[in-house]
């Protein structure tokens, strides 16, 4: 796990429980796990506590390879956490032993310009602690052009985030392209017509760093690589994911300045 020093936007502190998940941890127990949560964040990355307290506020990894990874990084970067602290901003609850979490960075008493934003984590609980997950340390280490050697993603994730990877491959043939849009066929001419102007910039796929997709649900937040780590919105059209149409009309103004058809 790499530390990031990071700017923040607070959302105010608040505890979620989603029902689709059916959890069915006690008010009593969410709090406790609460509050555990807070102070898994407050210790995963902090340079003043001992290794064995880190260790202990870290999801549980076996992997060597890995370890090694987690170990070169943290002795690379944890002198630069002095005064850098995470604020837990909002805890959803998606099954007794896991979560989502949303957070923000403080350097010192104030913001820092590295993670401008309140950013997609997540908690588990292993061997009787609720810890920060590996995906949560591999997101950071995006931030600062690190990349974990491992796939952290599961495989409904990286269905979820495929659509975003291939973004900007210069490979796909025009039906994959169109269909890689929500409710592309509408816009068919619109999206070929961007990817044949701006050719030159299209190459490998582009890196999916998070996703988050509540059961059953027919949408799903997506963070990725493109210059700088991105949000977007992924939706289920037609028994496929797709980029939605919001976000990919987004995209596109943002580079080309391209208005979608109404």
């Amino acid at each position: 796990m790499t530390v990031v020093l990071g700017a923040c936007t607070s959302s105010g502190n608040k505890v979620e429980t989603r029902t689709e998940a059916q959890v069915t941890t006690t008010a009593l127990d969410r709090v406790a796990a609460e509050a555990a949560i807070r102070h898994a964040y407050e210790t995963f990355a902090n340079p003043h506590v001992t290794d064995a307290e880190r260790s202990e506020a870290n999801e549980i990894i076996t992997d060597p390879a890995v370890l090694a990874w987690g170990a070169e990084m943290s002795a690379k970067h944890l002198a630069g956490a002095e005064g850098v602290s995470f604020v837990v901003d909002a805890i959803a609850f998606t099954s007794d032993t896991t979560a989502d979490v949303d957070y923000h960075i403080l350097y010192g008493a104030g913001p820092s310009p590295v993670v401008p934003n309140e950013s997609p984590g997540g908690a588990v609980f292993e061997d009787g602690h609720w810890r920060v997950t590996h995906a949560t340390g591999c997101f950071l280490d995006s931030m600062i052009g690190e990349r974990c050697p491992d796939q952290y993603l599961t495989p409904e994730q990286l269905t979820i985030g495929h659509p975003f990877a291939n973004l900007a491959r210069s490979d796909l043939t025009d039906d994959e392209r169109v269909a890689d849009v929500e409710r592309g066929d509408e816009i068919r001419d619109f999206i070929l017509a961007v990817a044949q102007k701006y050719a030159g910039f299209l190459g490998h796929p582009l890196t999916v760093l998070a996703v988050r997709h509540a059961r059953g649900a027919s949408d799903a937040e997506v963070w990725y690589t493109e210059g700088s780590v991105q949000p977007g919105s992924a939706v289920l059209d037609r028994g496929r994911w797709t980029v939605s149409r919001a976000t990919w009309c987004q995209l596109t103004f943002n580079f080309s300045g391209l208005a979608c058809p109404q």
